[in-house]
């Protein structure tokens, strides 16, 4: 007996940000979902993306580049910081495009046998458990108290490191 929720819950958006020119601030941006109501659990998953659209990409302009961060992640909207990687001379816009959709939980047993792995690291030590087959989890953590890395996504940390040595 499958005892999955079929019903799935996606919501989408696209809005434009702009970075003053000569700022370098953290700009904020919250956004709120149409249908929030309708998310069950409390952190639905975000996915975004940022696009300069102006000035527009060309062989003669270049590109803006922001550090950024989302915060806040609820049912009802997530928000999001972006940090100018260094002071624009002009105003630069981006157009942000997300998506948000609920975990799909699993309501079954989980059955042995569950195959734990523990790999360490002097910066990011992690756990893998697989306990059938397509179906897994990692936990990444830092294994240094260093105020920067709070913001930094471990798995980006481990694919870039792991291919850039390869």
């Amino acid at each position: 007996m499958n005892t999955m929720d079929t019903k799935e819950l996606f919501v989408n958006g696209k809005v434009t940000v702009t970075v003053p020119a000569h700022t370098n601030k953290v700009v904020k941006v919250n956004f709120t979902f149409d249908n929030a109501n309708d998310f069950v659990v409390n952190e639905p998953v975000v996915l975004y993306s940022l696009q300069q659209v102006s000035p527009r990409l060309n062989t003669t302009t270049k590109v803006y580049n922001v550090a950024t961060t989302s915060v806040f992640n609820g049912k009802k909207g997530f928000g999001l910081n972006i940090y100018p990687v260094s002071s624009f001379a002009t105003s630069v816009t981006y157009q942000v495009t997300y998506l948000a959709f609920e975990r799909t939980i699993l309501y079954q047993h989980v059955h042995p046998p569950v195959d734990v792995t523990f790999v360490e690291g002097p910066l990011v030590s992690e756990a893998q458990q697989v306990w059938q087959a397509n179906y897994s989890q990692t936990y990444r953590v830092f294994n240094v108290d260093i105020d920067d890395l709070k913001y930094v996504d471990v798995s980006f940390v481990y694919l870039f490191f792991s291919h850039h040595n390869e």
